[in-house]
């Protein structure tokens, strides 16, 4: 089973499975109220990844699967 999601570059997430959003503690509910953001998300360990995978999709208009990691709700990251 895989999160999946469909996003913006800019980090906006418009679409996403319902695994996804398990994996990260939310439910369509709260999504639909306040859109995620893959880029708020995403560990600073994995923002250079992220940032290869764009520069990647915007040259050939595609990019290689990715395995990362998220933060999950109510996680705070200075803690």
């Amino acid at each position: 089973i895989l999160g999946i999601l469909s996003t913006t570059l800019e980090g906006k997430v418009y679409n996403c499975n319902k695994y996804f959003l398990d994996l990260l503690g939310y439910n369509r509910e709260e999504i639909e109220k306040n859109p995620l953001n893959w880029r708020i998300l995403t560990p600073k360990e994995f923002q250079r990844q992220d940032e290869f995978s764009v520069q990647q999709l915007n040259s050939m208009n595609y990019m290689q699967p990715i395995e990362k990691q998220y933060f999950r709700k109510g996680f705070k990251k200075n803690e």
